[in-house]
């Protein structure tokens, strides 16, 4: 059986297609994970094919193809879906678009799984291979503490930067309304062995961890730590403000090797903040978090989101001078985006404020609906301004100055992330050849 498993990527966007894109391309790991589900007694030639770095189209006949969608990608997604149905393969689509737009998905597909693929996606195979009769829809139930081990091999390594990824658990306990994280994944924790083993086998020493939230269960994040110390990594990982507070975390992230760590502040409004059921929030105290973190060692890679329905203009002009104040050493601006499978969305179609559903708009990076307190316009245009401004020459040499860690090779790593994202912030469609 000849399985070929794509990561779509529209090829009209620039980001992550600039010249630093291999500075901020951590590997993926779902089509790793999709290649570790297939069951072995299949003997399936496996081809991948990631769009965001890999260049040629797969042209021979593939027995299935499998293609995981997001909503920014779906309409590749289907492009590549009907492309490969004409040439007579099973074509299966997957993923969060999927899991919110099943019968938009199906329209394109021969079977869609739906929400975590770790039984479901196996199951349609067997199917498949014993001839028996495959379902238009495979829904993924309970995910387990035991996962498979991702088959990282089949990735091309210089695609990108030298860093491996993992994940120790899933989903979050959070809901926070423009998220759709807890609705497509009940949250789990992995077995800790199985994690200090899978670190092990892994060929760099810098890792990224993909959780949501690395933190969120203490006791498990600092057992999982303590054993993560003789391994001598240098690692990273998402977490909330409140880890910027929490000693006994910030000490046991600093000793098994915790470099940095991406945490979504996405406002400095706290109105803004209850608005999105993210009130645990305080901004006034974001900076105190911070010099914590800091003072760990620790860089702080800090996310925000322009629009919420508190937002006005005047909130987001100073928006690059307020985040500058904080001391982040990597900041990353989206626009706010009501993708299928949120409150968010359903609130505002339910309002009438969705102005499009070209899914290749939702890229967080274009504005897709009607703001509260500006024009959609003005909003664009604050975003392309807030980027700009954090990603300036002086404001990049002000944060690697800034950025805690006296080595050579910490602040090389600043430098790298801040020329990476600078680039990445102009997200703009690349005009098509007459």
């Amino acid at each position: 059986m000849k399985i070929l498993l794509i990561s779509p990527w529209d090829k009209r966007r620039r980001r992550y297609r600039t010249i630093s894109k291999k500075l901020i391309a951590y590997p993926p790991l779902t089509l790793p994970m999709l290649a570790a589900l297939i069951p072995p007694e299949l003997n399936a030639d496996i081809t991948v094919f990631d769009e965001m770095s890999d260049k040629k189209l797969p042209s021979e006949h593939f027995d299935i193809v499998g293609i995981t969608v997001i909503t920014s990608e779906s309409g590749r997604a289907y492009e590549l879906a009907d492309h490969y149905r004409e040439q007579g393969s099973f074509v299966v689509l997957g993923g969060y678009h999927v899991t919110f737009m099943p019968e938009e998905a199906l329209s394109h597909a021969d079977s869609i799984v739906t929400r975590e693929a770790d039984e479901a996606w196996p199951a349609l195979l067997r199917d498949f291979s014993a001839g028996r009769s495959v379902k238009q829809v495979y829904e993924g139930g309970q995910i387990q503490s035991k996962v498979v081990i991702p088959k990282r091999s089949i990735l091309r390594a210089k695609n990108y930067c030298l860093a491996d990824s993992i994940i120790a658990s899933r989903g979050c306990r959070n809901r926070c309304s423009f998220c759709s994280i807890s609705r497509m994944s009940s949250y789990m924790n992995r077995d800790i062995d199985d994690v200090i083993e899978e670190l092990k086998m892994l060929k760099h020493r810098i890792v990224i961890f993909y959780d949501p939230n690395f933190f969120s269960n203490k006791e498990y994040a600092l057992a999982l730590m303590k054993k993560m110390e003789p391994l001598k990594l240098h690692w990273g990982a998402t977490a909330t403000v409140d880890f910027g507070f929490d000693k006994e975390l910030l000490s046991a992230a600093q000793k098994s090797g915790c470099t940095g760590v991406l945490i979504g502040f996405e406002t400095m409004n706290r109105n803004a903040l209850k608005g999105v059921n993210k009130n645990f929030y305080d901004p006034a105290r974001y900076g105190e978090a911070i010099e914590n973190i800091h003072r760990h060692g620790m860089s702080v890679n800090g996310t925000f989101v322009l629009g919420l329905d508190s937002d006005t203009e005047e909130d987001l002009v100073g928006l690059s001078e307020k985040v500058r104040s904080l001391g982040i050493d990597i900041a990353i601006y989206f626009t706010m985006t009501p993708t299928p499978g949120t409150d968010l969305y359903k609130q505002m179609r339910k309002q009438g404020r969705i102005l499009t559903e070209d899914w290749s708009r939702f890229t967080q990076a274009d504005v897709v609906f009607q703001p509260q307190n500006m024009s959609p316009q003005r909003l664009q245009a604050l975003y392309y301004k807030t980027w700009r401004e954090t990603y300036s020459i002086r404001n990049i040499f002000r944060r690697v100055m800034h950025a805690p860690g006296k080595s050579f090779l910490s602040k090389l790593a600043v430098i790298v992330m801040n020329i990476g994202f600078k680039f990445m912030g102009r997200d703009k469609p690349v005009k098509e050849k007459e």
